[in-house]
């Protein structure tokens, strides 16, 4: 990922979570630094994971780069 003054190696963590029991119900890490492009593939791993779509989603509006 691209940091300040240089490449840092790390991972952009994307978790989706139950607002009535709080459980992590889908994630996904990508080395991109941005999470601009992170919403619909997160989608597509709650309905893989969980059998359905979510009926209610909150999200920033991510970090321009």
């Amino acid at each position: 990922m691209k940091g300040s003054e240089c490449f840092v190696q790390g991972y952009n963590a994307q978790a989706a979570v139950d607002a009535d029991s709080q459980v992590i119900v889908a994630q996904q890490l990508t080395p991109n630094g941005s999470d601009m492009h992170q919403m619909v593939p997160l989608l597509n791993e709650i309905r893989k994971q969980n059998g359905r779509q979510a009926e209610e989603i909150s999200a920033d509006a991510g970090v321009l780069q």
